[in-house]
Parts: C-alpha cells; sequence; structure tokens
C-alpha cells in the first residue's frame, strides 16, 4: 500500500501535464496567431461606402454574419492588401471574406464587386 500514493500522484502530475497543451490550443482555436491552426474565416456581402487606399482600409455596410454572431452593421475595416480595393468604388455591392488575426481583429482578405 506505501506505492499506491507515489503512483497516483504520478498518473495525476502526468494527467494534468498532457492536458495543458490542450486547453492553450483550445484558448486560441478562434485565430491563427501562433498555434498553426487554421484562422477563423467569414463571407458576406454588403454595400462599399469608402475606400481609404492610403490607410488600406475600407468603410462597408453588411447585413448580419451568423458565422461571427454580428448584426448588420457599418464598420471600418482594415484590407490585407491594399490591391484588394483595385476594381471596385465607393457604392458597389459586394462580397468579402473576413479573417481573423486577432481576438477580436478581423481584415478583408477577398474583396469583390457583385453584377
Amino acid at each position: 500500500m506505501s506505492h499506491a500514493r507515489p503512483v497516483s500522484t504520478l498518473v495525476l502530475a502526468c494527467a494534468l501535464g498532457l492536458s495543458a497543451p490542450v486547453l492553450s490550443a483550445a484558448d486560441n482555436h478562434h485565430y491563427h496567431g501562433h498555434t498553426g491552426q487554421a484562422a477563423l474565416t467569414a463571407q458576406a456581402e454588403g454595400v462599399l461606402e469608402a475606400i481609404d487606399r492610403e490607410a488600406g482600409t475600407v468603410t462597408l455596410s453588411h447585413g448580419p454574419i451568423p458565422a461571427l454572431r454580428w448584426p448588420p452593421m457599418t464598420m471600418d475595416l482594415r484590407l490585407r492588401d491594399a490591391a484588394l480595393a483595385d476594381g471596385v468604388a465607393a457604392g458597389d455591392r459586394i462580397r468579402f471574406t473576413l479573417e481573423q488575426v486577432g481576438p477580436t481583429d478581423y481584415e478583408i482578405i477577398e474583396l469583390k464587386a457583385l453584377d
């Protein structure tokens, strides 16, 4: 019986040690950060209200985005690449793809005018 305590302590220590990386990865599952996991993305449609090419941002109005639990709103978003704004103009109906780049930060990775 003297071995029961050290063995159970060893089993508990191993179980806790193995679960720590899993818990850490679960905390970061929404954005890519340094975990190497795929980033959360979502597509939506809206109206391009303005383009700030110098800042690399756009202002757009969009409907609900269920994947992100966002209601309809008008917002400024950063473009992953300023060239994404080529071929679109203020007033265009657009389709865009967002990617989460931080706990509450998103950027546009695809943007195109709708016919």
